[in-house]
């Protein structure tokens, strides 16, 4: 009779087995966290959908900063290049035009050579304040080319004084550094810093 004792207690022992491994997931123990990151590596890369880390992006205030990335300022790049690209088109025509008057033996276009109101001037300057057709064309030209002027110098002063907020990729900065651990073992570090 001492055998069939011992196949129950193997039974038991594996139906508590069985019992304890099941338990968790059926209770519904919650999984424990994932451990930290390693000390001293970097931060995980954020990437676009073509794979590239992405090294810039747009900040809003109060949005939280991902790790490896820093908020830093920089003008408004688009009407930079906007207000440069058509200030430099519109002035080059006014300082050609205004060269040709000033060559010509007339002085009022050297009203020309102002950036951005010189236009303005220029109407009064040249004679073209009352007249026919051509001086009412000359005119039109002259404050459309002022307008254009004035408006991309605009652009440019507040682009540059204007600065937007972007989160920018921090580097891994690593150094080599001597260290002694001890009395008797100098050696060297490796120190890094994002």
């Amino acid at each position: 009779m001492s055998r069939p004792s011992s196949r129950v207690s193997l039974r038991s022992l594996l139906l508590a087995a069985a019992v304890l491994v099941a338990a968790p997931g059926a209770a519904g123990a919650q999984e424990a966290p994932p451990p930290p990151p390693l000390a001293g590596l970097p931060p995980p890369l954020l990437v676009d959908a073509d794979g590239e880390v992405v090294e810039e992006m747009p900040y809003l205030e109060g949005q939280l900063v991902p790790a490896g990335y820093v908020v830093d300022e920089r003008p408004r790049v688009g009407l930079v290049v906007l207000g440069s690209i058509g200030l430099g088109l519109s002035y080059t025509l006014s300082l050609g035009i205004g060269a040709a008057f000033v060559a010509g033996g007339n002085d009022g276009g050297a009203a020309l050579f102002v950036p951005g109101l010189g236009p303005f001037f220029a109407i009064g300057t040249l004679g073209v304040t009352k007249g026919g057709a051509l001086q009412n064309l000359a005119r039109f030209a002259l404050v459309l080319d002022g307008l254009g002027q004035s408006g991309n110098l605009a652009a440019l002063i507040v682009g540059v004084t204007l600065r937007e907020q972007v989160l920018v990729r921090s580097e891994l900065a690593l150094s080599l550094t001597p260290t002694v651990p001890g009395t008797d073992a100098p050696g060297l570090g490796l120190v890094g810093e994002l």
